[in-house]
C-alpha cells in the first residue's frame, strides 16, 4: 500500500496491534523505501511517525544515490536556466550566444 500511495490502507494497517512497521521484502526494502521510491510524501510521513526505517540493501542504496543525483542535476539545470534568463533580460546577447550554442545556427 505504501508503494501505491494508498494512505487510507496505510493508516488502517498502522492502527493494527502488533504490526511490524519495518518488514523487509525480497529486495531488502521496507514499506518506507517503497513510499520514497514512488514519491508518496503522505505515506512517507505516516510511516516515519510510526517508526518506519529505510532498508540498507544495495537496491535501496542505489535508489538513494540516484535520487540524490537527480536532485543535484535539477538544481544545476535551474541555475543554468536562471543564468540564461538573467543574461537575456540584460540584453547581453553575445553572452547568451556563448551559453546557448544552438542560437548560433
Amino acid at each position: 500500500s505504501s508503494s501505491s500511495g494508498k494512505t487510507n490502507v496505510v493508516d488502517f494497517l498502522l492502527k493494527q496491534p502488533n504490526l511490524q512497521v519495518n518488514p523487509v521484502d525480497r529486495f531488502g526494502g521496507t514499506p518506507l523505501d517503497d513510499a520514497y521510491r514512488h514519491d508518496h510524501v503522505v505515506c512517507i510521513t505516516m510511516l516515519q511517525v510510526a517508526g518506519g526505517k529505510r532498508g540498507n540493501t544495495p537496491v535501496v542504496l542505489r535508489h538513494n544515490l540516484l535520487r540524490k543525483l537527480r536532485t543535484e542535476e535539477e538544481h544545476t539545470e535551474n541555475i543554468r536556466n536562471s543564468t540564461r534568463h538573467m543574461v537575456a533580460t540584460a540584453n547581453e546577447f553575445k553572452v547568451l550566444m556563448e551559453l546557448v550554442p544552438e542560437l548560433n545556427t
